[in-house]
């Protein structure tokens, strides 16, 4: 919840007519520098294709004491007037397939 809203920067962005790539950084609040928190290095990446958009959170401690940090996203995107919730996965690392139930809640596909 502390990054949600934090401002971001352009890192790097990629791409031609197929697929594009944007990796961005979080400005951390003047606030935080030199603390432990201030210390995390957090990168936000999307990976778009003809039929697929990749997010990717890299996390990085460079302090010199050990960081506990947890995260959960809530992704929401439009698929147009066409599209239901029966038509929307996720897929990522850490869990298998993820196809989205009523009321967008991830039901596991066995």
């Amino acid at each position: 919840g502390l990054y949600h809203s934090l401002p971001r920067s352009i890192l790097s962005e990629t791409g031609d007519t197929n697929s594009r790539s944007l990796s961005l950084g979080f400005e951390i609040p003047e606030e935080w520098k030199g603390t432990a928190l201030g210390k995390q290095v957090v990168v936000e990446s999307y990976h778009l294709s003809q039929h697929a958009l990749g997010i990717e959170y890299s996390i990085r401690n460079d302090s010199d004491s050990e960081f506990l940090f947890s995260l959960g996203i809530h992704p929401y995107f439009s698929f147009g007037q066409d599209s239901t919730v029966d038509d929307l996965y996720l897929f990522g690392s850490g869990f298998q397939e993820v196809k989205l139930g009523d009321y967008l809640i991830p039901e596991r596909i066995v």
